[in-house]
């Protein structure tokens, strides 16, 4: 079912969602409304998705606290997650299973030097967390997939077993959000998931 699992009726009041965030809600409407969330055409059929699963949903999280205690609890099955606190809940034990729907919207934290920092520091920080070692740590720690490309750096078993894991390192089912596009929309579409959220 892909993004659909998230309207699926039988599944009513068991259903959660990350709220904190327009654009999320309008990549999934866009999957849900068989659009390229890159290239949107028809916006009110993506709100009128969002309206749906609005109906389904008995809560829109905040929060990845938030998130792990609903899956936990077993107050939601089905929701959108960061594959962080899914591998953190399956490392305590929870049958809880992930996948990344065709298309899914991919992420990537990132660091920046600040025009005017001391260079040679900076340089020296953003070494050191890019050296092999340190970004595998920093993986195995958070549970989320080191940036490192898997087929030219070794990665450890459990890096290799966490959800979002990819071997191939380049992330084919996994679209990032055009910058452009988004942006020029952004003020317009905000409004429009206020009103959805609302219940309008």
């Amino acid at each position: 079912m892909g993004a659909n699992l998230l309207l699926k009726k039988e599944l009513k009041g068991k259903i959660g969602g990350w709220g904190g965030d327009w654009a999320n809600r309008a990549w999934y409407g866009a999957l849900q409304s068989n659009q390229d969330p890159n290239d949107i055409q028809d916006w009110d059929a993506v709100w009128e998705k969002a309206r749906e699963h609005r109906g389904l949903v008995l809560k829109y999280w905040s929060s990845g606290a938030e998130l792990m205690d609903l899956l936990s609890k077993e107050e939601i099955y089905v929701t959108e997650a960061w594959s962080g606190r899914v591998a953190a809940l399956q490392a305590q034990g929870f049958p809880i299973a992930y996948m990344d729907p065709k298309n899914g919207l991919a992420w990537m934290e990132s660091m920046f030097v600040l025009k005017g920092s001391p260079m040679a520091e900076s340089e020296e920080l953003l070494n050191f967390m890019l050296d092999p070692a340190t970004a595998i740590a920093v993986a195995e720690g958070q549970k989320y997939p080191s940036s490192l490309d898997p087929t030219k750096v070794a990665m450890t078993d459990m890096i290799k077993a966490l959800p979002a894991y990819d071997g191939t390192g380049k992330l084919s089912s996994l679209v990032f959000r055009d910058p452009v596009k988004w942006t020029a929309v952004e003020k317009e579409q905000t409004k429009q998931w206020n009103r959805v959220s609302k219940g309008g």
